[in-house]
């Protein structure tokens, strides 16, 4: 299956379960099965696997840049690398970024 289509099929999928938990509806045993299924099967191909770590990466960056600004107005000045609070990448090192 090519690369993107797998990947649109996942987050179409994606969305029924989420929405039936947002209702409070409860998962069959069946429906959470199919989801762990092509979750796995998402993160056995690299380059799928790559693009999330880098979806995570983007929304880090996001995140810094909004702790650097609200610090910036917090402390009317630029701040200090030790005040601003730091992470890793959140894929575990999978996506080759050393952390």
């Amino acid at each position: 299956m090519p690369t993107v289509r797998q990947y649109e099929r996942f987050m179409e999928k994606h969305r029924t379960p989420r929405d039936k938990e947002d209702r409070n509806e409860e998962l069959s045993p069946e429906e959470i099965e199919n989801y762990e299924r092509e979750e796995h099967a998402l993160y056995e191909n690299p380059v799928i696997r790559k693009f999330i770590c880098a979806q995570r990466e983007f929304g880090r960056l996001r995140e810094l840049v909004g702790q650097y600004l609200a610090k910036t107005v917090e402390l009317n000045r630029l701040p200090e690398r030790s005040e601003l609070k730091m992470g890793g990448c959140g894929c575990g090192g999978s996506c080759g970024s050393g952390h």
